[in-house]
């Protein structure tokens, strides 16, 4: 059951409201999408003059498909998407791999000839290399002087030696005492002295857990016990996990934390509960240091990537928001059925375009309906719609009348799910479920702001108000049936970002360095001192960073994911499985001597207008149409011929000119 499906089989969904009187309207031709047997109730049931039959087609459709949904097995993500943890010898390392197989290896004076290898022996980090036949013996030196020179340069390597190897085409860089066996624990005076008392049977440590309060006593023989310790590091410097004496319990560990960092000279020390049995010390001595990737594209293996209508349903509740990694690795992608709308700022040549293009795309894989708006008509949208990629249902640009029709179905689909989801609750089904439809409003603020300002056209500026209505309903109330708003723009205005709009928006970007205007009215003010700081060091140019409010936790620094033209390619290709979808089209009058044809209906929208400011037409006055069908033996999708005049992909497109003001000839 797509988003179209739903909305439009063989009969009109019954309104609760009176619908208009309108003498001169005309008959709009009911779509009927893909043909489907209504399957029987899993009990009988009476039925009743007043119910919808199409609320009651749509949830004989659930029951049916119900089986097949419990039964489904999407294939789930297989990328682990926990930051790796790079300490000491690991993070050298990682630095050096990086360096010399990222791109960089020119720099150390590499090419392809070479080949190289970088591991630790001991305390030792040896980087070797295999120079080609023709460098063999003495032309080694000269390898090993660039390479020197340049690790130097870095300053954040370590200085090496060179040695030549056995083999007259290897040679070595070697630092000696790399290292750290102790895990950090003798960088410090009192940590060291604390790690040697503990490593070799010294009194040091027992002397500084008493001070602490953290021995124990044998209950049989009254002797002094103190904790067993296993000493480790994490990225943040030494740790050590402890194996508490009797009497001596772990929440006494951690209430002895200001006593522990006092005693061991460590301002930061931290203490954790660890597996609840053996509390762990953390030293906290130095700072995470890491970097944004340079390359940063969303791959297929961290999506649930549905093949079948039955694993779209499965797996929706697993829908992932994908927008970036911050600088320590961490993955942002909340949940949609958790942080069910987002709104998504920045100014112009920040990669704003691009970050939603690619989570368009994330979105339609992960088997979501994704409808694109854009009020300016952006090529990046155009182009993407224009791929014809699985999921991406419908495209609506530039026209305010489009705009206020896609705000107004989004709020009908919601509602006739609401409607569904109620007729199966009477029926006693309880697994219900929806996938989830993704309405992308791209530069939704500058399309508000010029409506809403004052001294705005005052038909414009009523058609925005009911517009904000919608989105605030929608905001509010749709997320439970598995429809979500991103809203997107530059400004974030009072007019431009509506508060009955804002206050549902969880998920909050502001991609390049964000203005006080941003922070001001994006994030609360519990979070606007995390924001400003989050973004520091966020420079012109760099497309794709950002900062991001996404769960409970601050305003972080992120990098965007994005995929040049072979990581699309190789991302196409792994989704190509995601089930196709029929796309739709808003059915605008066409026709001589049809009301609104022509062009006239694209100053429509939910107001119905007034004495002053008579309207001959509204949203409700443009339907749905199918812009593809579905061959019902192969089940293969091909474009509708038929529906030419309203798919902008189409040269057969006539939407007609927008209306004119009768005050204006075009004399030259």
């Amino acid at each position: 059951m797509t988003g179209f499906d739903e909305l439009f089989a063989d009969e009109a969904p019954t309104r609760s409201a009176k619908p208009r009187v309108k003498k001169d309207a005309p008959p709009l031709r009911v779509v009927k999408t893909e043909s489907e047997a209504t399957a029987d109730p899993t009990a009988p049931r009476a039925t009743r003059a007043d119910r919808d039959p199409e609320v009651i087609a749509a949830a004989d459709r659930y029951v049916a498909l119900l089986p097949e949904i419990r039964a489904a097995r999407p294939q789930a993500p297989i990328h682990d998407d926990q930051p790796e943890t790079l300490t000491g010898e690991d993070w050298v390392i990682d630095a050096w791999k990086r360096a010399l197989f990222s791109g960089e290896a020119g720099a150390f004076g590499l090419d392809g000839r070479f080949t190289a290898a970088v591991y630790p022996r001991a305390d030792t980090i040896y980087v070797e290399v295999t120079v080609p036949t023709e460098l063999a013996g003495l032309g080694r030196g000269p390898v090993a002087d660039a390479m020197l020179a340049e690790a130097h340069r870095r300053q954040n390597l370590g200085e090496y030696t060179a040695e030549p190897g056995a083999d007259k085409q290897k040679l070595f860089l070697i630092r000696e005492g790399a290292i750290d066996t102790s895990h950090g624990w003798n960088s410090y005076p009192k940590t060291r002295a604390f790690y040697r008392s503990a490593t070799t049977g010294g009194i040091y440590h027992q002397e500084l857990f008493d001070l602490v309060g953290l021995a124990g006593r044998d209950p049989k023989t009254k002797q002094v016990r103190y904790p067993q310790r296993q000493f480790g590091s994490d990225a943040r410097g030494g740790t050590v996990t402890l194996t508490l004496p009797p009497g001596v319990l772990p929440r006494d560990v951690v209430a002895a934390e200001p006593a522990l960092r006092a005693a061991l000279a460590m301002p930061e020390l931290t203490v954790s509960a660890g597996d609840g049995l053996h509390p762990v010390i953390h030293l906290n001595s130095k700072p995470l240091v890491r970097e944004f990737p340079k390359r940063n594209p969303i791959t297929a293996d961290r999506l649930w990537l549905p093949k079948t209508e039955a694993e779209r349903y499965a797996c929706s509740d697993e829908v992932r928001l994908f927008l970036g990694v911050t600088e320590d690795g961490t993955v942002i992608a909340p949940r949609l059925k958790e942080r069910s709308h987002a709104a998504v700022y920045g100014m112009t040549n920040s990669g704003k375009s691009a970050a939603l293009s690619t989570v368009a795309r994330g979105l339609a894989a992960q088997g979501c309906e994704v409808w694109l708006g854009d009020s300016k008509g952006d090529i990046p949208l155009d182009l993407l719609y224009r791929e014809n990629v699985p999921g991406i249902t419908h495209l609506s640009a530039v026209t305010p009348a489009l705009m206020h029709a896609t705000v107004h179905k989004a709020r009908e689909l919601y509602r006739f799910r609401a409607a569904v989801a109620r007729e199966l609750a009477s029926r006693g089904v309880r697994d219900i479920r929806f996938p989830r439809v993704v309405v992308i409003l791209d530069e939704l603020g500058e399309f508000l702001n010029t409506a809403l300002s004052d001294g705005a056209d005052p038909v414009a500026q009523e058609q925005a108000k009911v517009t904000v209505n919608w989105l605030g309903e929608i905001g509010a109330k749709a997320r439970a049936y598995g429809v979500h708003l991103i809203v997107a723009g530059q400004h974030v205005f009072s007019a431009a970002l509506p508060a009955k709009l804002k206050e549902h928006l969880s998920v909050r970007v502001v991609f390049g360095k964000a203005s006080s205007t941003h922070i001001q009215r994006l994030y609360e003010e519990t979070d606007r001192e995390s924001a400003k700081a989050a973004r520091e060091g966020i420079l012109p140019g760099l497309k794709g960073r950002g900062i991001v409010l996404a769960d409970e936790g601050e305003v972080v620094q992120f990098q965007a994911f994005f995929n040049d033209d072979a990581d699309s390619a190789t991302f196409a290709k792994a989704t190509a499985g995601t089930p196709r979808l029929l796309r739709w089209a808003h059915k605008f009058p066409i026709g001589d001597d049809v009301r609104g044809a022509h062009g006239e209906w694209q100053n429509w929208g939910g107001w119905e207008g007034s004495t002053k400011y008579p309207m001959d037409g509204t949203v409700e006055d443009i339907g749905m149409v199918a812009l593809d069908c579905r061959d019902p033996v192969t089940g293969e999708i091909a474009v509708d011929p038929a529906a030419a005049p309203w798919d902008m992909t189409s040269d057969q497109y006539n939407p007609g000119s927008p209306p004119r003001s009768a005050a204006f000839t075009n004399v030259n």
